[in-house]
C-alpha cells in the first residue's frame, strides 16, 4: 500500500510565527531582513512585497530564534558559512543532520507539539534563515479559503475598514480588512483540524493576539519592509470535528491587517481504527486540552515567558504533571474522610463504655441507716439496677445487730 504524503507546512524567515532575538531590525548586527534582489537603488521599505523573496540574517553572537509546530519533523533552509549553532527541541538539545542548502533537519520526532529554539553562538561571518519546512504527520484534506471581506468574519464596525494594496512583482490586488484602533476585534468561526491567518506587515503595523478557543499568543505585525501574504498564525492539530473560534485582536493604536484565513481538514496518517459514526479514531492526535509547550513561548521581546496564554493541543507527556497533581490531592483527601471515621467511632466507642461504667456504678450504691429508735444500729438500704427514666422502689432489708 503506498503512503499518502503527509502536510507540509513552510514558515517563512519574515513571518511573525517566528520569535526573533534580538528582535528583528532592531540592532545593527543583530537580525536583519534581507532582499537579495534588492538592489541599492531600490531601497524603498514601502514597497509591498513578498515574504517568499527574503531572508533573515544576523552577525551577533548569541542571536536567536524560536517557533513551536505540531508534527514529526522539520527542516531548517539558510546559510551558515562557518557559524556555529544549537538546536533544541522541548528543552532538549538535539544532534541534527546537515545537507547543502539546509542548516539542520531533524526527524522521528513524536506526533506531538514542539517548541524549537536556536541558538547562534559564533556566526562567522554571518548566519541566515531562509524558512522553516515541518511535516505535520497528517494527510492533507479539503481546503477552504475565507477572504477577509468574506461574511465568514466579523468585525467591530466602528475599527475596521476595507482597502486594498498590489504587491511588487504581482498583478493582482490584495483586498484586507485594516483597523488602527487598539483593542478592535476581528472573529472568525470554522470546523477543521488545521487554520492558517494572513495579512500583511509594514514599518506602521503595531502589536496583536490570537486566541484560538479561548487560548491567545502575542505577535507582532512590525517590519522594516512592507510585506504581503505574511503567516500571522498558524495551528494544526484541533479537534476536527467541533467548531472552533479564532479572535484576532489588535494591541496598539497601529495598522492591523488581515488578508485571508485557510482551514485544512485532515486526517492521522497513524491511526487506522474507526469510532462511531464512520469517523477517524482521532485519539492519538487531538488533544485539545492546552499545550505544555505554549507555556515556552516567548513574548514580544524575546524574553521567556511563563505564561500560559496560547491555545493548544497537548501530548501524552502535557497530561503527566496534572495526573501526578490527582494522585497527591486524592490521597490528601483520603486521608482526610478516613481520619474523620476513625474520630466517630472512637467518640461513639468512648460513649458507649461510658453508660456501661455508669449502670454497673448504680447497681452496687449500697446505703446504710439506723432504724427508728435504735441508734447505732445500722441497716443497710440497697438499690437494685437503676435504668434511665425507670427507677424501682427501694426495697428495705434489716441487718440484724452483731
Amino acid at each position: 500500500m503506498v503512503e499518502e504524503p503527509t502536510l507540509l507546512v513552510t514558515y517563512e524567515g519574515t513571518d511573525p510565527v517566528i520569535m526573533y532575538w534580538p528582535p528583528a531590525d532592531q540592532e545593527i548586527f543583530g537580525w536583519q531582513t534581507v532582499y537579495p534582489d534588492l538592489v541599492p537603488s531600490d531601497g524603498a521599505t514601502d514597497t509591498m512585497r513578498s515574504s517568499k523573496n527574503s531572508v533573515k540574517t544576523t552577525m551577533r553572537d548569541g542571536s536567536s530564534f524560536s517557533f513551536d509546530f505540531h508534527g514529526t519533523s522539520f527542516k531548517l533552509y539558510g546559510q551558515a558559512a562557518q557559524s556555529y549553532y544549537t538546536v533544541t527541541v522541548d528543552e532538549t538539545v538535539r544532534p541534527f543532520e546537515l545537507e547543502d542548502g539546509l542548516l539542520a533537519t531533524v526527524s522521528d520526532l513524536g506526533l506531538a507539539y514542539h517548541w524549537v529554539n536556536v541558538t547562534v553562538t559564533s556566526t562567522a561571518p554571518s548566519f541566515s534563515l531562509d524558512r522553516i519546512v515541518f511535516d505535520t504527520g497528517l494527510v492533507k484534506g479539503q481546503e477552504e479559503t475565507y477572504l477577509s471581506i468574506d461574511q465568514a468574519w466579523s468585525y467591530d464596525p466602528c475599527c475596521w475598514k476595507f482597502n486594498e494594496h498590489s504587491t511588487q512583482g504581482s498583478t493582482s490586488i490584495n483586498r484586507v480588512q485594516q483597523t488602527t484602533t487598539a483593542n478592535s476585534i476581528a472573529l472568525f468561526n470554522f470546523t477543521g483540524d488545521t487554520v492558517y491567518v494572513y495579512g500583511t506587515l509594514a514599518s506602521n503595523h503595531g502589536r496583536y493576539s490570537v486566541s484560538l478557543d479561548g487560548l491567545s499568543s502575542p505577535f507582532t505585525g512590525w517590519s522594516r519592509y512592507s510585506v504581503s501574504h505574511s503567516l500571522l498564525f498558524f495551528q494544526t492539530g484541533l479537534h476536527p470535528y467541533i467548531p472552533h473560534e479564532l479572535k484576532i485582536e489588535s494591541l496598539d493604536d497601529q495598522v492591523l491587517s488581515l488578508e485571508s484565513a485557510v482551514v485544512t481538514s485532515t486526517v492521522d496518517n497513524t491511526a487506522t481504527s474507526s469510532i462511531g459514526f464512520g469517523l477517524p479514531d482521532t485519539s492519538l492526535v487531538w488533544r485539545w486540552v492546552g499545550s505544555s509547550s505554549r507555556t515556552y513561548r516567548p513574548s514580544l521581546d524575546g524574553s521567556p515567558s511563563t505564561s500560559s496564554t496560547t491555545p493548544t493541543a497537548t501530548s501524552s507527556h502535557a497530561a503527566e504533571p496534572i495526573k501526578r497533581v490527582a494522585v497527591i490531592i486524592g490521597a490528601v483527601c483520603g486521608t482526610i474522610v478516613l481520619f474523620a471515621l476513625s474520630t466517630i467511632v472512637w467518640a461513639a466507642c468512648r460513649r458507649r463504655r461510658f453508660r456501661s461504667a455508669l449502670r454497673v456504678a448504680i447497681d452496687d450504691v449500697t446505703v446504710y441507716a439506723d432504724p427508728p429508735g435504735q441508734a447505732g444500729s445500722r441497716h443497710r438500704l440497697s438499690t437494685k439496677a437503676c435504668k434511665p427514666h425507670h427507677l424501682e422502689p427501694l426495697l428495705l432489708t434489716r441487718i440484724d445487730q452483731a
